[in-house]
């Protein structure tokens, strides 16, 4: 009976609170809008630069990235597709690799010939190799008080995200 008890007031637990999750991400302001607070706003971002393009190949193009010499040939037909110098730098795991450009490009750049590279028939999709960064943080004067955002142990853990 009290196990009965117990699985019922988890069960009740778990309905109220995993919705509330989804909602609270819908309402996030987008980082352009006036809710969004910028992590800080007095540093100017430098235009985001990036010499390495991740190649993800269909599950069918496995032979592309299976051996050292498959990799070398398929990173020259994509240079060829690409207009552009791309050599392999690595292996990446689930059928990737990841190719390097001649010198750091900007990333609209980088994006326009990973497009180009996307149009392979064997090839998933292609995008820039970018570091992320914050966009927003939360300006909330009670988010200390809200345990369930971010408590790793018992909470969503939100604020690494």
């Amino acid at each position: 009976m009290k196990s009965c008890k117990a699985l019922w007031s988890i069960a009740t637990f778990l309905a109220l609170v995993l919705p509330f999750g989804e909602r609270v991400a819908a309402l996030e302001p987008n980082p352009g809008s006036p809710g969004a607070v910028a992590p800080d706003a007095t540093r100017t971002a430098a235009p985001s630069q990036t010499a390495r393009i991740i190649v993800k190949y269909r599950d069918n193009a496995q032979a592309r990235v299976a051996t050292p010499q498959s990799t070398a040939t398929s990173a020259q037909a994509l240079s060829q597709r690409a207009g552009i110098a791309l050599q392999h730098l690595r292996v990446a795991g689930g059928n990737a690799q990841i190719l390097t450009l001649d010198a750091p490009r900007s990333e609209d750049e980088v994006r326009a010939i990973a497009e180009r590279i996307a149009q392979d028939p064997d090839v998933e999709y292609a995008e820039p190799d970018a570091i992320m960064r914050i966009q927003q943080v939360v300006n909330d004067p009670r988010f200390s008080e809200q345990w369930h955002y971010h408590q790793a142990g018992v909470g969503m853990n939100l604020s690494p995200a």
